[in-house]
Order: C-alpha cells, then sequence, then structure tokens
C-alpha cells in the first residue's frame, strides 16, 4: 500500500502525530518559559482546536489504510458521532440512539 504523502490524508496523520509526540514527548520549551511561541504548544492545539478534530482525522487515516476491511464499523462509529442511531453489532438489528 502506498503512502498517502502530500494529501490531505497525510497532513491529517502528521497532524495526529504532531500532536502524539508533543503530548507524550514534553520538551521544556512548551512548558510557559517563553522559549517558544503559544501556538507550538500541544497545549494551544487542545485550547484552540474542537476536539472532534483529531478523531475526524483518525477516521480518516484509518479509512485510507483499512479500506473495505474496517467500512462497516467506521460507518458505525460515524453515524454515533453524527448523532444518528448505530446498529448494535450482533443486536439483530436493535438500534440504539447516541
Amino acid at each position: 500500500m502506498r503512502v498517502p504523502q502530500k494529501t490531505k490524508t497525510w497532513q491529517r496523520f502528521r497532524e495526529l502525530e504532531n500532536v502524539r509526540n508533543a503530548s507524550v514527548h514534553f520538551k521544556s520549551h512548551h512548558q510557559w518559559t517563553g522559549q517558544a511561541p503559544f501556538g507550538e504548544s500541544p497545549y494551544a492545539f487542545f485550547v484552540t482546536n474542537r476536539p472532534r478534530r483529531l478523531v475526524d482525522n483518525e477516521i480518516a487515516v484509518i479509512e485510507y489504510f483499512g479500506g473495505s476491511h474496517e467500512a462497516h464499523w467506521l460507518a458505525g462509529a460515524k453515524g454515533v458521532l453524527n448523532g444518528k442511531s448505530a446498529q448494535e453489532p450482533g443486536s439483530g438489528g436493535a438500534t440504539t440512539t447516541a
């Protein structure tokens, strides 16, 4: 499978990777020492973006790499995120609402 470099999916993956790395490998210049601009800190990302942004990015990356194998549960996850009812796996057609 080809890596989607220079595509929107790749940009979304890189954003996820950067936020993850900045959160896990916290650097001293992100601790309000004045050494880095506010916009470069992981704190700034979480304060200035809606929480759904990372979830949407994750879904896009999984769709690209998972393809049809992951399509069923991704469709259900997107439905729940959009406030629609979703069919529970193995429930014989019972639905739940988010």
